[in-house]
């Protein structure tokens, strides 16, 4: 059925559902990645439905409370007294070293005993103005509205104005209400969702693993048949030198036993294996070789080159910081200086660790391969800056932040973070696809309901970017109530739920897959580090029992 062109509102619904297409590619992945973290955000959909239970009565209760306290106490704005005794225009907003002084709401008639409010001044009055603050949307009138209000404090999100707001128009108890909504809410019902996603996503991955290692089982026992069928066929005794010596030791005793003439004893012995004789001048090069490698090695690892390298990382980050606009020449000449020094250095270093380890096992290690990046930066920015002017030196300085990262080497917290981050790494990439999916998905059908109808100047949904940015801005959660507040006040209550769902399903469910993926990382590399320092640390003590022996 096709819309037709008179019917305005069903054109725009049918093409707004049509965004939904953009979900399409969801089929066409098979990675196990992508699978698994589907299957983490399918199982922990009905654990979240109990968190929302538990938030929607927490919300139900506090609003309750707020809406027999506060009720019509945010509509109350300072207003002209005119002569007649009669309630003027609302005194206009006036701002005072950045500060908004007016309007903002007041504690209204019979409330002058209070003095922890905000009082109007002479020849003012307090009256209700008919609309709550933010267009409406922050208030305690119903409970609706004070759910949402509550909602978006818990967010974090312009909590502070409505404690301010709340203060001024019912004094200092207010301020108890607010920090209590913000404490139970925002650091223990939010965090609810993030322990839910971190036990769905810590058991899916469990049953991951444990069905990857049945199936690497299961390819070891087809191989482990294979193999040994192959060897029973080709079995041939006299091929394994052993096996055939031993056959003729059983054979002579035979023979010698029953005093019986041996049968001829094959001599084809091209199958027999027999070790080449190894030359002096092989031996004395290979020792010469691994004298080197031990010597080059302790080089390396001396205190005194981890000293030095580290006292040149430090200078080097210190006059960066020193930098500055209009900078004496001096300062740039030092700055170019220690590059040069600690460019020198660390290629002496990485040439002692290709020495000492060689080239495979340098370039299969990560730490190796950083040293060598940040060798490799460091002539790039040699070389670009040549006869580039000064600019261009400048511009390429900011790689020589690259040396920072050799610290790690010696620093063994940093060393678990970043191995968690690799780990996690491989986890991110299908994550990625999902929130450019979403974000994607929500930003379209948001350009069908909302284009041309907000009058923020940055966050709209004008266009397809624009619509990207403000649906980005309202998943991270910081000012994406401004946004509520212009759908509200151009198309409803309704235009709420639209941002609300993206909040949910943006922040509380896609961030905390990608918290429960950092966290799962850390633990298992902190894991595997204890497991290799309790293995170290019983080597010893087994080592050491002789010696307490002896």
């Amino acid at each position: 059925m096709t819309p037709q062109s008179s019917e305005g509102g069903d054109v725009e619904v049918w093409q707004s559902l049509r965004t939904f297409r953009a979900l399409q590619p969801i089929r066409t992945f098979r990675y196990p990645e992508l699978q698994l973290i589907l299957q983490v955000l399918l199982r922990s959909v009905p654990l979240m439905g109990n968190v929302f239970v538990a938030a929607m009565f927490f919300y139900l209760l506090l609003g309750i409370i707020g809406v027999q306290m506060f009720q019509g106490l945010l509509q109350n704005r300072c207003h002209y007294l005119e002569e007649d005794g009669s309630v003027g225009a609302v005194v206009p907003a006036q701002y005072i070293n950045g500060h908004q002084i007016n309007p903002r709401t007041c504690m209204p008639v019979g409330y002058e005993s209070f003095t922890d409010g905000y009082h109007c001044e002479l020849n003012e009055v307090c009256a209700a103005t008919g609309e709550n603050p933010k267009e409406g949307t922050n208030g305690f009138d119903n409970i609706l509205v004070a759910v949402y209000t509550i909602f978006q404090c818990t967010t974090l999100d312009s909590w502070s104005d409505v404690q301010y707001n709340l203060m001024d128009s019912a004094g200092s108890i207010a301020a108890v209400y607010a920090v209590v909504i913000v404490w139970i809410g925002a650091f223990v019902v939010m965090n609810l969702s993030l322990a839910v996603i971190y036990d769905s996503y810590t058991s899916c991955k469990r049953q991951e693993l444990m069905k990857q290692a049945e199936l690497k089982l299961l390819e070891k026992e087809k191989d482990y048949v294979v193999t040994s069928t192959e060897a029973i066929r080709n079995f041939n005794p006299f091929s394994d030198p052993s096996t055939f010596s031993f056959l003729k030791l059983r054979f002579c005793a035979h023979n010698a036993q029953t005093d019986s003439v041996p049968k001829e004893v094959p001599k084809d012995d091209s199958n027999l294996v027999t070790p080449k004789p190894t030359s002096c001048r092989a031996v004395a090069e290979s020792d010469a070789v691994q004298g080197a490698s031990r010597k080059c090695t302790q080089w390396v690892e001396s205190p005194v080159m981890q000293h030095l390298i580290t006292l040149l990382i430090v200078a080097s980050t210190i006059l960066l910081m020193a930098d500055h606009y209009r900078a004496p020449a001096w300062l740039g000449t030092m700055i170019d200086i220690v590059g040069y020094i600690c460019t020198a250095v660390f290629t002496v270093e990485m040439l002692l660790k290709f020495v000492s380890i060689g080239l495979p096992k340098y370039f299969s290690e990560l730490y190796t391969i950083l040293d060598f990046v940040v060798v490799a930066t460091s002539f790039l920015e040699i070389m670009l800056s040549v006869g580039q002017g000064f600019v261009v030196l400048r511009l390429f300085r900011f790689l020589r932040l690259m040396r920072t990262a050799k610290l790690v080497q010696n620093w063994n917290a940093m060393k678990v973070f970043l191995s968690a981050m690799t780990r996690a790494c491989e986890a991110f990439m299908p994550f990625y696809v999902l929130i450019l999916i979403f974000v994607m998905t929500t930003s379209l059908f948001g350009n069908q309901l909302f284009e041309d109808k907000f009058s923020i100047g940055r966050f709209n949904y004008d266009t397809i970017l624009i619509s990207c940015l403000s649906t980005f801005k309202v998943l991270l959660g910081p000012g994406w109530s401004q946004l509520v507040m212009e759908g509200v006040s151009s198309e409803g209550w309704w235009a709420a739920i639209f941002f609300i769902g993206i909040y949910v399903i943006g922040n509380m469910i896609f961030l905390n897959v990608y918290a429960a993926i950092l966290i799962e990382s850390y633990c298992a590399e902190t894991s595997q580090v204890d497991e290799a320092e309790d293995l170290t640390n019983g080597n010893s003590k087994h080592e050491d029992k002789p010696n307490k022996l002896h």
